[in-house]
């Protein structure tokens, strides 16, 4: 008994869609709430004009000022996209949380406020 041809060749187009899927959701993305805004002077045809000589694109400067958004502190690093669809924490999440894993904790005295300790 020898399956027909349709039948053969489903289980292969499964798992390739899968291996596709599975690729597409482990692609690292910037948090959709980062929002990164900078300006150039640009030349007559639109474009950049060139950073000590060396031409530059729009995209190498978006990078360039959301790099530095990140090493700021004011957006989170890029994650994976399976991480977004679920909501799942960004590990700068704990950063949100007094005394989170990896963070220094907040001094008391910033952290309630009220008369100082003692009085």
């Amino acid at each position: 008994m020898n399956p027909r041809p349709r039948a053969r060749i489903l289980p292969v187009v499964r798992v390739l869609a899968l291996v596709v899927f599975g690729w597409y959701a482990t692609r690292s993305v910037r948090p959709p709430d980062c929002e990164v805004t900078f300006s150039a002077f640009t030349g007559s045809d639109g474009q950049p004009l060139p950073e000590n000589g060396e031409p530059v694109t729009w995209d190498e400067l978006s990078e360039r000022a959301y790099q530095d958004l990140v090493a700021s502190g004011r957006c989170e690093p890029p994650s994976a996209r399976w991480r977004h669809w679920i909501g799942w924490p960004r590990p700068g999440d704990a950063r949100r949380r007094p005394g989170g894993r990896g963070f220094p904790r907040v001094p008391d005295a910033v952290r309630r406020p009220g008369p100082p300790r003692g009085s």
